[in-house]
Parts: structure tokens; sequence; C-alpha cells
């Protein structure tokens, strides 16, 4: 980890994700959901919006799914948890 997938030309403050190993560059890998993927755009105050793309767990890669920031090349694995978690409420979080 330790790694952070920046938008590129996002103004401050930008948008990080934790992420792990790199996928592939430009074309989406087979299998990996980027094709058709649930999405989150994200505006902070001040900034571009940013869109990121959350694919398919990465056979490969136990608790791993694919991940992109919309417009940038490189495709990445992040933790199963950061895709399951982006997209519950604030009220679902706080229940858990």
């Amino acid at each position: 980890m330790g790694v952070a997938a920046v938008a590129a030309g996002a103004a401050p403050p930008s948008v990080a994700v934790a992420v792990g190993d790199v996928l592939g560059r430009g074309e989406h890998p087979e299998a990996s959901g980027l094709d058709d993927p649930s999405t989150v755009a994200i505006t902070l105050e001040g900034a571009n919006a940013v869109t990121l793309l959350f694919g398919n767990p990465v056979e490969e890669m136990s608790g791993q799914v694919g991940f992109q920031v919309e417009g940038q090349e490189l495709i990445w694995a992040i933790p199963e948890y950061v895709r399951t978690n982006v997209f519950k409420t604030a009220d679902d979080m706080r229940a858990e």
C-alpha cells in the first residue's frame, strides 16, 4: 500500500485513494468489470469533479477489486471494503 491514485488536474484539495498493485494501463483487463463499472462522482469545494470507477473482484488477489480514476490510464487493485463503503449512506456508516 502507501501509493495513492490522485485525480490529474484536480485543484487542491485532491482526491486520494489508498491502492495496491497496478493491474494495467489504458485498456481494461478482461474480467476487470471496468467496461461497465460502478461509479462515484466526487466534487470537493473549489475543485473539479472526479469520477471513480469500481470494477469486479480481482481473481488472483483476494479481497481486491479493480479501480480507475476516469480519464486516467492506470488501473489499480484496491481493497474491496473501499468499494463497499463508498456506496453507503452516512446513516449506514453510523449504524456499523
